[in-house]
C-alpha cells in the first residue's frame, strides 16, 4: 500500500489546513496560521487533520472558533476517538483515524543494546527522563524533576537516568544538569530515545505526545507539566477538561499518575516513581491500561496512514 499512502500524502498537500482549532496547554500546537480570508480557496475541497496540537478537544471555550471553521474545513481527519463527536457537535465532519504514533511502535526496541553501549548494568534500575522539547519546558520542568531525582537517589540505590532530548534544547539540558545526583546519559537520536523508552524500567515524563510514545512502548510513566505562574493563571479558567495526559483523556481516569503546577512537587513525584519502582501490581496495571490505550489508538488494526489515505481518497473521489 506504499503508492496509496504517497498519493494520500501528495494529497494532503493540497488539501490539508493546519488550523489549531483547539487550544491545549501552553506550549503544545504552536502553529502558525494563515488569514481566513486566504485560507479557503474557491472550489478546492479542504481536509482539516486535528494535529497533535488537539489534545483537549472539548476542554476549552473555543466553540465560535469551530463554528467559524465549518465554513472552511470539509472533512476532519481525527487522530483520537474523542475528537469525532466533538467537531460533530460543531457541524464538521470528522473520521476517526488514528493516530500516526500507533506506527512508530515498532521501532521502540534495542534497549538491551542501549545499556551495554552506555555501561548500564543489566539489572541496574532505570529511569527515562523527558521534561520536554521546548525551551520552557527545560525551564520549568525539568527543575522539578530535578529535584525529585536528587531524593530518588537516596531511596533507590545504584539508580541510573537517560534523558532524551533533541538537538535545538540539548545544550540547555547539559548546562541544567551539571552535577546531577545519579549516572545520567544524555541522548539526541530518535533512535536512542526508542531504545531508552525500551531500556528504562519506569519514565518520568512531561505532558504531550511523548506520553503516548512511552504507553505504546509499555514503560510504566509518572507525568508532570508545569507553566509559569502567569501563563497557569490565564489558561486555567478554560480548561475543563478532568485529566491531561492523553492516555487518562481517552481512558477517561486516570491510569498513570498526573500532577499539574503546585501538585508537580519534588516529593509527590518522588513517591509516584517509588511505588513503580517497587511495587509489581502498579506496575502491571498501568500495563493493561497501556495495552487498552493502544487498542483504541488502532493498534493491531489498519495503520493510521493507509486508513488516513483511504479516507482522503474516498472524500476527493466523492
Amino acid at each position: 500500500l506504499d503508492p496509496l499512502r504517497q498519493l494520500a500524502w501528495a494529497v494532503l498537500g493540497v488539501v490539508v489546513l493546519h488550523f489549531g482549532l483547539v487550544a491545549a496547554l501552553p506550549g503544545e500546537g504552536e502553529h502558525e496560521h494563515e488569514d481566513d480570508e486566504t485560507a479557503r480557496v474557491p472550489g478546492i475541497d479542504l481536509a482539516e487533520c486535528a494535529n497533535e496540537g488537539i489534545l483537549f478537544p472539548g476542554g476549552c471555550g473555543h466553540g465560535s472558533v469551530l463554528l467559524h471553521a465549518e465554513f472552511l474545513v470539509d472533512l476532519v481527519l481525527a487522530l483520537f476517538p474523542f475528537e469525532v463527536p466533538f467537531f460533530e457537535k460543531y457541524g464538521l465532519k470528522a473520521v476517526f483515524v488514528g493516530h500516526p504514533v500507533v506506527e512508530r511502535a515498532a521501532r521502540m526496541t534495542g534497549g538491551a543494546a542501549l545499556r551495554v553501549r552506555l555501561g548500564i548494568a543489566a539489572n541496574a534500575p532505570l529511569l527515562a527522563l523527558l521534561p520536554g522539547s521546548r525551551t520552557s519546558e527545560i525551564r520549568f520542568i525539568l527543575p522539578a524533576f530535578r529535584a525529585a531525582v536528587d531524593i530518588l537517589a537516596r531511596k533507590i540505590p545504584g539508580l541510573v537516568t537517560v534523558l532524551p532530548t533533541v538537538p535545538h534544547v540539548a545544550g540547555k539540558v547539559r548546562a541544567a544538569t551539571a552535577g546531577w545526583a545519579t549516572p545520567l546519559h544524555i541522548v539526541e537520536s530518535e533512535a536512542d530515545k526508542y531504545a531508552a523508552f525500551d531500556a528504562a524500567d519506569t519514565a518520568l515524563a512531561a505532558s504531550g505526545t511523548v506520553t503516548a510514545e512511552l504507553a505504546l512502548s509499555r514503560t510504566p510513566m509518572v507525568v508532570a507539566y508545569k507553566v509559569g505562574g502567569l501563563t497557569y493563571f490565564l489558561s486555567r479558567w478554560m480548561m475543563t477538561v478532568k485529566h491531561f495526559t492523553l492516555i487518562n483523556i481517552l481512558l477517561e481516569r486516570e491510569a498513570v499518575p498526573e500532577y499539574l503546577q503546585a501538585a508537580a512537587t519534588p516529593e509527590t513525584l518522588t513517591d509516584a516513581v517509588v511505588r513503580l519502582f517497587a511495587d509489581p501490581a502498579a506496575r502491571a496495571s498501568q500495563v493493561a491500561a497501556m495495552n487498552e490505550f493502544a487498542h483504541r489508538l488502532g493498534e493491531g488494526d489498519e495503520p493510521p496512514s493507509t486508513r488516513a489515505a483511504r479516507v482522503l481518497l474516498d472524500f476527493v473521489e466523492s
